[in-house]
C-alpha cells in the first residue's frame, strides 16, 4: 500500500516517528501562533501592497504631517519641545512628493531606511534629496520620489521597490543606500517582529559566523535586484553605509553599481571642507543621537554623484 511506502520512505529518512511529531507540532504552531492571530505576517491577505511604514504606536499614516516620531521622542524627550523639523507624508504614506505613472523628465526613485526616510532632519538635509537637488540644476526630472521609512531591512526595501514598480512605473535611475545586514525578522511572544539585531542580541552580534550568514543572504538579495534592473533596465546604483558590510560587501563582490561608503579617511577629509556646516548643531549626529547628521549625508550624497556621472555618460 502507499502508507506502507510513505512510511518506509521516511524511515530512510531517519525520519520515522520523530519527524511526524515535530511536523505536527509545526503544523499547530502556525495555526495557532500565526494563522489565528491578526496583523502577525506584514503583508496580511494582500502580498501586493507596500509594507506599514511605522510601528502602529506611531499613529502615523498616508498624508500626515507632524514635528517628531515617538521613536525619538523616546531617545530624546525634548524634542517634543521643537518644531525645527517638519515631515509631510504623501498618499502612500511616504515622504516623497505623491506617486504617479506617467512621468515627463527623468524618473528618478530612492529608498532606504530611516538614513534614506530622514529620520531627525528635514528634507533638505537628507542625502536622498540632496542627490536629488543637484541632478535636477543638469536634467529635466519627473520629482521627488523616496521609497526610505524607519527600521526597514533589505527584504522590505527590495519588496517596497518592486511593489512600486508593479503599481505605478518603472524608473530610469534607481538609488537604494541599504542598511546593516543584521536586521531580522525574529519571532517574538505574540508573532514576527523585524528587529535590528546588532542592537538587539549582542552575542549573536558579537559571531562572526552570524554576521557571515547575514551578509551572504543580502550578497544574494543585492545580486537579485541587479538582475532585476538589468532586466527591466533600470540604472541601478547602490550602497550599504554600515562601514563594516560596505567593506565586506567591496572586498567580496565586483559590484560596478555598488557605491563604497567605508573610507573614514575620504569622509574626515570631505567633512573638514564643509566650513558652512561645522557649527551645525547636528553636524554628526542628528538631533535624536541616533543617525547620522548633516556631514554624513553630504558625504553619501557625493559618493552616488559620482557614481551618477559615471553611468549616466
Amino acid at each position: 500500500m502507499i502508507s506502507d511506502k510513505y512510511n518506509d520512505f521516511l524511515n530512510k529518512l531517519n525520519a520515522g516517528d520523530e519527524y511526524e511529531k515535530i511536523m505536527k507540532s509545526r503544523r499547530q504552531f502556525i495555526f495557532d501562533s500565526i494563522f489565528n492571530k491578526k496583523n502577525t505576517h506584514p503583508f496580511g491577505a494582500n502580498r501586493k501592497i507596500f509594507l506599514p511604514l511605522f510601528h502602529s504606536n506611531e499613529n502615523i499614516g498616508p498624508d500626515s504631517e507632524f514635528y517628531y516620531l515617538k521613536s525619538e521622542v523616546q531617545l530624546n524627550p525634548k524634542i517634543t519641545e521643537s518644531k525645527e523639523i517638519f515631515y509631510k507624508l504623501n498618499s502612500d504614506g511616504f515622504r516623497s512628493d505623491n506617486f504617479k505613472k506617467e512621468h515627463n523628465g527623468l524618473h528618478i526613485l530612492f529608498a532606504g531606511c530611516s538614513e534614506t526616510f530622514g529620520n531627525s532632519s528635514n528634507i533638505n538635509e537628507n542625502w536622498s534629496y540632496l542627490v536629488y537637488d543637484e541632478l535636477k540644476k543638469k536634467h529635466k526630472v519627473s520629482g521627488y520620489f523616496n521609497l526610505g521609512h524607519p527600521g526597514s531591512n533589505h527584504q522590505v526595501i527590495i519588496h517596497q521597490i518592486l511593489i512600486y514598480i508593479l503599481k505605478y512605473s518603472k524608473p530610469d535611475l534607481l538609488l537604494v543606500n541599504f542598511p546593516n545586514s543584521e536586521r531580522e525578522f525574529m519571532w517574538e511572544e505574540g508573532g514576527i517582529k523585524l528587529r535590528n539585531r546588532s542592537n538587539e542580541d549582542v552575542e549573536s552580534f558579537s559571531s562572526n559566523q552570524h554576521f557571515a550568514e547575514n551578509l551572504y543572504n543580502v550578497i544574494i538579495l543585492y545580486n537579485q535586484l541587479s538582475l532585476i534592473c538589468d532586466i527591466l533596465n533600470i540604472k541601478l546604483i547602490f550602497s550599504n553605509f554600515n562601514p563594516i558590510d560596505s567593506f565586506a560587501i567591496k572586498t567580496l563582490m565586483n559590484f560596478e553599481n555598488f557605491v563604497s561608503l567605508n573610507n573614514e579617511k575620504e569622509f574626515l577629509e570631505y567633512a573638514s571642507t564643509l566650513e558652512n556646516f561645522k557649527d551645525h548643531p547636528h553636524f554628526l549626529l542628528r538631533r535624536d543621537g541616533s543617525h547620522r547628521g548633516i556631514a554624513f549625508h553630504k558625504y553619501w550624497a557625493k559618493k552616488f554623484l559620482d557614481k551618477i556621472e559615471e553611468v549616466m555618460v
